[in-house]
């Protein structure tokens, strides 16, 4: 079924569309009944078979983890609402001595004069999550640390 907000082809069963979140018209032939606008729902045969309702719940629920794991930047969708409308600030600034600078993971300090990994940010204008991405990693490996997938365990605090 398109979705009549943003087009996107979504399966027959789905309430809401998967890239918008806008609700889907419903098919003539197989009206489905709302909990929430149809009191009588609870009370209302099930049309399908408890494996069928289940799997098409697993399907939907591993559509939105595939959705969470990528990224505003790659896929210019939000991975936590979805939304397509995403804000990107190319250059951060930061306040420093010399006025506004570039916000970067090391900057000029008295044992360097180098601004290393300078930040970019891509922002949803739906729900505001940010994501910062480090624009080059030159240079980085004497700031940051490679964790291979485990977090250091350093006191009470992480």
């Amino acid at each position: 079924m398109d979705c009549p907000t943003c087009g996107r082809s979504n399966p027959e069963a789905y309430v809401c569309c998967l890239d918008c979140g806008a609700r889907l018209p419903r098919a003539a032939s197989a009206p489905v009944a709302d909990p929430v606008t149809d009191p009588h729902a609870a009370s209302a045969p099930a049309e399908r078979s408890l494996e069928e309702r289940v799997g098409r719940l697993e399907r939907e629920v591993q559509a939105l983890l595939e959705r969470r794991s990528t990224s505003m930047r790659d896929e210019l969708r939000c991975p936590a609402c979805g939304a397509r409308k995403i804000l990107h600030a190319p250059k951060v600034l930061d306040a420093d001595a010399d006025g506004r600078s570039e916000l970067a993971i090391a900057k000029p300090s008295v044992w360097s004069s180098r601004r290393v990994g300078k930040l970019e940010a891509y922002i949803c204008a739906r729900c505001m999550l940010v994501e910062w991405h480090v624009k080059e990693l030159e240079g980085l490996d004497e700031h940051v640390s490679v964790l291979d997938g485990e977090a250091p365990r350093q006191g009470p605090y992480r």
